[in-house]
């Protein structure tokens, strides 16, 4: 300290503690990033100034906050400056050395690293919410998980390259970034897969290659956009805006579009399979070639759609709007049509095997030639409907109103009819072997009852 003083350096001890502690950061950081281009093993020269290098037989001492607290001694190396210029020029004298550190878990929020080099670091599960980034140069940096909420990352270099090294690439999986401001960067081709990216504006945005599977988009505004060679299976898009966007062709298996405004008409050959769908107003779309197997359609209007031949296999309809709806010849196998109001629809040649249709209005509905095997019938209103050689094997039509139905040819075999309504149905050439009567109401007045049927039962003939 007397040669400093001697040499006119009005330096304090603090200071000089301090910027020894921060070329003796450098210097491990430096001795860590040649460790890890030599290929040398990890616990050789391991440098986090967050944690220890962890072992089975020992365990990681972590102080996550601890370089965040080293950003703040900036303070006694430019008392009297403004916190932004404090934090400024700890990046201008640290900032170069912080290319390829480990710096996983680290607390960094609302940190000033704008311009900082952070290329081929390890930030992942960092927490840099609030921070600023500005500027930082992002190639090749593993944010996967880490936590960039209302972070500014405006003009940060990210490469995406798919011509470029692997390692260039900024790996950004699962990385939260609601209420980031994102303004000027290309997320074109990145991959944001698991990203949280709920409640941004990407209007402006060129999501072309992007893979955004399995993100939170929620809340966010996409109007507009061509999001046609996007992928965003598994994405939540609940509540997202997505008026005037281009989906022909997309893949949008297992989203979740709840509350989502759709103000487009054209869903030509979107990928539905398994989205949850429930609340939308599909009525009067273009649904050409669309895939809704699986799909939730609960509360829906599907109005006036013609879905003829369509496959709706486990689809749940339940509480759904489908006036005018056409499903002849669909598929709905396992699908939930349950306490629907189906009066007069024809259902002709469609497929409602494993279908639940439990307290289903299906008065005077045309089910000609539909295979019904196994289906839940449970309370279903079935009089007057036309179930000509209908298959209805193994289906449970207990407590069913089947009343002046038509069954002609239909096949009963191991269906359960308890305590069904038959009065005045015609079962002219009906199978009925193996059938449960148990309790059924209205045989005395049924016609042409067959012979097998008689003989069970030992119930007089009504022919």
């Amino acid at each position: 300290m007397l040669e400093l003083q001697k040499a006119k350096i009005q330096s304090g001890l603090r200071q000089v503690d301090i910027y020894a502690g921060l070329n003796v950061m450098v210097l491990l950081f430096e001795l860590h990033r040649h460790a890890r281009d030599q290929n040398k093993p990890p616990e050789e020269l391991y440098f986090n100034p967050c944690k220890e290098f962890q072992t089975a037989e020992k365990l990681e001492k972590l102080d996550l906050e601890r370089l965040l607290r080293i950003v703040g001694y900036s303070y006694w190396l430019y008392k009297g400056s403004s916190n932004e210029s404090i934090t400024r020029k700890f990046v201008e004298s640290v900032g170069i050395f912080l290319s390829g550190v480990n710096l996983t878990d680290a607390k960094l929020h609302a940190v000033n690293l704008s311009g900082a080099d952070l290329s081929y670091s390890d930030l992942s599960r960092a927490d840099l919410s609030r921070a600023d980034l500005r500027g930082a140069n992002l190639c090749g940096v593993d944010l996967r998980e880490a936590d960039l909420r209302g972070a500014d990352l405006r003009g940060a270099v990210l490469c995406k390259k798919f011509d470029l090294d692997p390692k260039e690439i900024t790996k950004l999986q699962g990385i939260k970034l609601s209420d980031a401001n994102l303004a000027g960067l290309d997320l074109s081709d990145l991959d944001l897969s698991g990203a949280n990216l709920s409640g941004l504006d990407l209007r402006n945005f060129d999501l072309k290659g992007t893979n955004l599977s399995g993100a939170d988009l929620s809340r966010v505004n996409l109007s507009g956009l061509d999001l046609s060679e996007t992928n965003l299976i598994g994405a939540i898009l609940k509540d997202a805006n997505l008026g005037g966007v281009n989906l022909n062709g997309s893949d949008l298996s297992k989203v979740d579009l709840r509350n989502a405004v759709l103000d487009g008409k054209d869903f030509t050959g979107v990928n539905l399979c398994d989205a949850n769908l429930s609340g939308l107003d599909f009525s009067k779309f273009d649904l050409s070639g669309i895939n809704l197997s699986g799909a939730n359609v609960s509360g829906a209007n599907l109005s006036e759609l013609d879905l003829t031949e369509y496959d709706l296999s486990n689809v749940d309809f339940r509480n759904a709007t489908l006036n005018d709806t056409d499903f002849i010849g669909a598929n709905l196998s396992g699908a939930n049509l349950s306490g629907l109001d189906l009066h007069k629809f024809d259902l002709s040649d469609v497929d409602l095997r494993d279908a639940q249709l439990i307290d289903t209005d299906l008065s005077e509905a045309i089910l000609s030639n539909a295979n019904l095997a196994n289906a839940q019938l449970m309370g279903a209103n079935l009089s007057e409907a036309f179930l000509w050689n209908a298959n209805l094997e193994g289906a449970d039509l207990s407590n069913s109103d089947l009343s002046n139905a038509h069954l002609v040819g239909a096949n009963l075999r191991y269906a359960s009819l308890k305590k069904a309504n038959l009065s005045g149905a015609n079962l002219e050439n009906a199978q009925c072997e193996e059938t449960n009567w148990d309790s059924t109401i209205g045989l005395e007045s049924a016609k042409n009852l067959p012979a097998e049927c008689q003989v069970e039962l030992n119930t007089p003939s009504s022919i």
